[in-house]
């Protein structure tokens, strides 16, 4: 059987394997072939208000990261608890096309 599609990126300098999870809009099932090979930590927003955001906002796509290999496993892990910490999410990618968020792995995330 055939998993969902997977692509391979670096974010903030850890190689991730990026997993559509959940789209309902008609951009969704190409959102994977249109995330750049680079993504780097834009800036950081409060996680309260960008998770509220993300609640409202129709028709949103979920993407979900997860580090390819042990080096970038502690790298991640570094980054998700330094967000977590800090109670904030990465703005990852911020286009006209597309607007990325990272959250770190927290309760509200699964919502």
């Amino acid at each position: 059987t055939v998993g969902p599609p997977v692509v391979q990126t670096r974010v903030a300098g850890c190689l991730m394997r990026a997993t559509l999870v959940e789209g309902k809009n008609s951009k969704s099932k190409n959102v994977l072939k249109r995330i750049p090979d680079w993504l780097g930590l834009e800036r950081d927003v409060d996680l309260q208000k960008a998770i509220e955001y993300l609640l409202e906002e129709p028709g949103i796509t979920v993407v979900e990261f997860e580090p390819e290999g042990r080096d970038d496993e502690e790298a991640y892990t570094s980054l998700a608890e330094s967000l977590l910490r800090s109670r904030r999410a990465g703005v990852i990618l911020d286009t006209k096309a597309m607007f990325m968020y990272l959250l770190p792995p927290c309760d509200a995330a699964g919502s």
